[in-house]
């Protein structure tokens, strides 16, 4: 469904002094714990990785690269925990449960734990703009109104 934060990074990748295969120009050495690339800046749209730990491209600057990697478990967020745990039990439900009721109980309570995984991870990212935001648009004016 996406890629969770707490599994994101941010690097500055390595350039290699070694000659790349045509038609590439520059190599770079990707992190040791990559496993996915999410995007890099500045936004070339001209590289390719080889054996997971070579970037080839054709840019010789700097490389910023977003990727995921696999974290720790004792850095997980508790609402991930709470959310993979739930995932866990509906996933099973069926094959332990003595009612098929017990599943749909489970499924509420999964898409719950989902949803402040899911607000847990986006706190820093609002959907929305603020418009009007009465404590802001009074200090603007020189003071408290009211």
């Amino acid at each position: 469904m996406g890629n969770w934060r707490f599994a994101t990074k941010i690097v500055v990748l390595s350039k290699l002094n070694e000659q790349p295969p045509a038609p590439w120009e520059v190599a770079y050495l990707l992190p040791s714990d990559f496993i996915k690339m999410i995007s890099l800046y500045p936004s070339q749209y001209d590289w390719d990785i080889f054996e997971n730990s070579r970037l080839y491209t054709k840019w010789a600057g700097i490389v910023n690269c977003t990727y995921v990697y696999e974290p720790s478990v004792s850095s997980l967020p508790y609402p991930f925990i709470d959310y993979l745990v739930n995932t866990i039990a509906y996933t099973l439900s069926l094959t332990n449960a003595q009612k098929p009721e017990f599943h749909t109980v489970l499924k509420a309570d999964m898409e719950r734990s989902m949803a402040i995984a899911l607000s847990h991870q986006a706190q820093n990212r609002p959907n929305y703009g603020l418009k009007d935001f009465p404590a802001l648009s009074a200090r603007s004016l020189g003071g408290m109104i009211g």
